[in-house]
């Protein structure tokens, strides 16, 4: 295929993924619990109005800038900015996901854990927030750093994500990782370590200018929060305890996180699961400075997205169409009762044994569906026109066979391999 030919490959795919977001946006904002304007709202929502308001708020400039160019009311201004930037994000996804080696339905897959996650729901359904433009950045860095961009666009785009929300930065900690694990998750590997200083020094100085030009109105800390470490307690204290904070760790993500850690576990070199339990662990760090668990860890949604997908397309290949709709399914009704019913599932028992009984049962069918892969595995290959080269395993011999004149080429190359 030519150079054209994939660039029009990829516009198509990036459009067809987009509608789908989008559809998908409109689906949950049908289906799902509204939300009022809340607490982090009324400060963008102010932001919206000309007024100054407090920090961390007053410096995440964009979202409210956008959504003040829209002619429409405040409050359909911010809902068309959130689903647009949600809806380009997932198109942005598809194409990451494509680059990355994924076939059309790994892409799909990997779209729709991408549309059931907790960061699209909750931020299409709430819409008055300022994350969903970061949330599409990152998308856009993941993106175009696996196609290999210069240095100079990745700065352009860390930039504009720091404008939105300053939490962009786990996407140059992600940079960094890739490029000190080799894990080829961004094509880290091939960038210079100086041009990663440099987007580094950039964002930091970005933030520290909006900081010192951005007017804002005294913020009220509370008086039982003296640093990191009064926070991190203040944190597990409010999400019940050590083993209720590892449950919210887990409901930012659901199904599709023991995808990732399976996939991670059993198929990977160990540089990639070095690199992703690096980049994990620094998003589980950061929500000990903040009582919101699931939007903090939401920002590692591409990685836990992709592995996951990388799971599921394994168990299509190695098991069948129904094994990977159904732990896909998983997900979804995942989605569907914690984050689409998230005001109230958190206060019914009822919903959280329900969540429990969901997240057991596709823990169960993922670990039996690997099981049945590897077994199965064991034995020679019995389709070997369905595998491509890179996954035969060593000691298959692949074998030349020159065909002879008026022979199709391609049935002398099936009739090659042993």
């Amino acid at each position: 295929m030519t150079t054209k030919h994939k660039g029009a490959a990829a516009w198509q795919l990036f459009i067809a993924f987009s509608f789908i977001g989008l559809l998908a946006a409109a689906c949950w904002i049908w289906a799902g619990e509204p939300w009022e304007v809340l607490a982090d709202g009324k400060h963008y929502m102010a932001m919206y109005m000309g007024q100054p308001t407090a920090p961390p708020f007053a410096y995440r400039v964009l979202t409210p800038w956008l959504a003040h160019l829209l002619p429409w009311s405040p409050e359909f201004n911010f809902g068309v900015v959130t689903v647009a930037c949600l809806s380009l994000a997932t198109g942005f996804i598809a194409l990451f996901a494509h680059q990355s080696g994924l076939p059309t339905r790994g892409v799909a897959v990997m779209c729709l854990l991408w549309v059931t996650s907790f960061a699209f729901v909750y931020y299409d359904t709430t819409r008055i927030r300022a994350d969903a433009p970061m949330f599409l950045m990152m998308a856009v860095l993941f993106c175009v750093a696996k196609y290999g961009v210069s240095t100079l666009w990745l700065g352009i785009v860390l930039s504009i994500g720091c404008l939105s929300h300053e939490t962009m930065l786990v996407g140059l900690a992600a940079l960094c990782v890739d490029k000190l694990f080799s894990t080829n998750l961004m094509a880290g590997a091939k960038r210079h370590l100086v041009g990663l200083v440099a987007l580094g020094a950039t964002a930091l100085a970005l933030l520290f200018v909006v900081r010192h030009v951005v007017a804002t109105v005294p913020a009220v800390d509370p008086s039982y929060i003296d640093g990191p470490r009064a926070m991190a307690q203040f944190t597990l204290n409010y999400s019940g305890g050590g083993v209720k904070h590892v449950l919210r760790i887990y409901a930012a993500f659901g199904p599709a996180l023991v995808y990732a850690l399976l996939f991670l576990a059993s198929s990977t070199p160990s540089r990639e699961r070095w690199g992703f339990g690096a980049l994990f662990t620094l998003a589980v760090s950061a929500t000990f400075l903040a009582t919101d668990t699931l939007r903090v860890m939401a920002i590692v949604i591409v990685p836990v997205s992709f592995h996951a997908a990388r799971f599921v397309e394994r168990i299509w290949d190695q098991r069948g169409a129904p094994w990977a709709v159904a732990l896909v399914a998983f997900q979804l009704a995942y989605a569907w009762l914690v984050y689409g019913h998230l005001r109230t599932f958190k206060g019914s028992h009822a919903m959280n044994v329900q969540a429990a009984a969901l997240s057991g049962l596709s823990v169960a069918v993922a670990l039996w569906a690997l099981w049945r892969a590897r077994s199965r595995t064991q034995g020679t290959l019995t389709r070997p026109h369905a595998q491509s080269v890179n996954r035969l395993r060593f000691g298959d011999r692949i074998r030349l066979v020159r065909p002879s004149s008026g022979t199709d080429t391609r049935k002398a190359a099936h009739g090659g391999l042993s």
